[in-house]
């Protein structure tokens, strides 16, 4: 049996920060703000109108709730957009927009560095290509064949070709529980068994679209698609499952 899996990834702050395992870039996120907080605060301001000094005043007491710290801690384009849309260069929502856009690059980016750690740690030998929106990780050992692709905000797909049986499962376990313990948690995991040694979606998309490696190919076709981001993550902790089943490639 072989799989590939698609998944919600999260970084738990506290176990990543005593860890040490992600740079100080990520301060953000290890302060606990994330895009999906960010975006939805953007949305919420754009429907207020903030024609009074009192609505203003409102609106940046929330940015200070959701952001604590954010003078210091976002990214410096992060902080410029906000102080300009202080001094009304800029609408305020817009502002918010490039933020949560700015943290969900950094969740990729975090997560993408992560996985690069563990699967070496692993022993594979690594391969990875960083896009606009999508980081991919194409990872060998043997004959098995690990392709990571990490999209903004987080969301994983994995993989496997080269596993004939149960392998995967075991490889796919080492690897979530790997990142677990180095501070990366999933949520809402799709299972595939696509039986396939050639392996699945991911890769036969990644090959499809070309370049010259199965990690070019997944940036490619990652940074093809619609880059709007989503609010649906709030529900993190609540893990839901699914298993489905392919008569080979889909």
């Amino acid at each position: 049996m072989s799989t590939y899996r698609s998944s919600t990834a999260s970084l738990n702050a506290s176990v990543v920060n005593l860890a040490g395992n992600v740079s100080a870039e990520y301060d953000a996120l290890l302060q606990g703000m994330c895009s999906v907080d960010a975006a939805n605060l953007a949305a919420e301001i754009a429907t207020t109108p903030l024609t009074t000094v009192a609505a203003a005043q409102s609106a940046w007491e929330r940015i200070d709730q959701v952001l604590p710290n954010w003078q210091v801690d976002l990214p410096t384009p992060a902080i410029v957009a906000l102080k300009s849309a202080r001094t009304g260069s800029q609408p305020l929502p817009t502002a918010l927009g490039f933020v949560a856009h700015s943290l969900a690059s950094l969740e990729r980016l975090a997560i993408a560095d992560v996985s690069s750690d563990v699967l070496a740690t692993l022993g594979y030998a690594l391969q990875r290509v960083d896009g606009q929106r999508t980081s991919a990780i194409e990872a060998r050992r043997g004959h098995e064949t690990l392709l990571v692709a990490v999209e903004d905000q987080g969301r994983i797909t994995t993989d496997h070709a080269g596993l004939a049986d149960n392998t995967c499962s075991s490889r796919q376990n080492d690897y979530v529980e790997a990142m677990r313990q180095r501070g990366v948690l999933f949520d809402d995991e799709i299972t595939v068994q696509h039986h396939d040694p050639r392996g699945g979606s991911p890769i036969a998309n990644a090959a499809r679209h070309g370049g010259p490696s199965l990690a070019a190919g997944a940036v490619i076709e990652g940074d093809g698609r619609n880059g709007s981001l989503t609010t649906s993550l709030s529900k993190r902790g609540k893990r839901n499952s699914q298993r489905l089943t392919e008569g080979g490639i889909r």
